[in-house]
């Protein structure tokens, strides 16, 4: 997951995230925004898809819980963290890594 500690996850600019081909071949252009509510761990995108005659819009919320947070609800259900790393490629974790991967275990 982003770590919210170690990664500025507020960009409420509009900026542009690319383009697709849609089903009729038309290319769309794809831009957004993104807000952190740091203090519900929230982060809302709102994303735009501009087909040049008509422009949607579109919203999702998705948390992102501190380390702290997600280490007491792991150890909540039973888990035991045994290993972070900052990335896929298992850098090891520090506490301003702007991701968090971790290798947990079920307990008995």
């Amino acid at each position: 997951m982003r770590n919210p500690d170690g990664t500025d996850l507020s960009d409420e600019e509009e900026e542009s995230w690319g383009t697709f081909t849609d089903m009729d071949g038309a290319t769309v252009k794809v831009s957004g925004t993104q807000t952190y509510d740091a203090s519900k761990q929230i982060m809302h995108w709102v994303t735009y898809r501009d087909w040049g005659h008509r422009r949607t819009t579109s919203r999702i919320a998705c948390r992102f819980t501190d380390v702290k947070t997600l280490q007491q609800l792991l150890e909540n259900r039973g888990f035991t963290v045994e290993r972070q790393y900052a990335n896929w490629d298992l850098t090891p974790f520090q506490p301003s890594s702007p991701m968090v991967i971790g290798v947990c275990k079920k307990g008995k």
